[in-house]
């Protein structure tokens, strides 16, 4: 579906706002990723819930579609926890794992 290439370029620019902000040893200064994860987050949600929705019966949960539910949480979480401003480096990692 069109909604999972948005997501991916979110994530992708996150994770670009998060290396710049780690690099310059800024981040608990730095917010700017936290829009473009979040709204990677909800775009990313709602993939799943439009595939979920679609499909008759209970929900295809083959392998590479769990793995995206595990990376969407992870992504979740990274953003939540991030937005505290502890650990908002892992995003580093997540984000570029949701995306792909």
């Amino acid at each position: 579906m069109w909604i999972a290439y948005p997501a991916v370029i979110l994530y992708l620019i996150a994770s670009a706002l998060l290396l710049g902000a780690v690099i310059q040893d800024k981040i608990a200064s730095s917010r700017g990723w936290l829009w473009p994860a979040v709204a990677g987050v909800l775009l990313h949600g709602s993939y799943h819930l439009a595939v979920a929705w679609q499909t008759a019966g209970s929900p295809d949960l083959h392998f590479f579609s769990a793995l995206s539910l595990v990376s969407l949480g992870m992504a979740a979480m990274t953003a939540l926890v991030g937005a505290q401003g502890r650990m908002a480096g892992l995003g580093v990692l997540a984000f570029p794992l949701a995306a792909g």
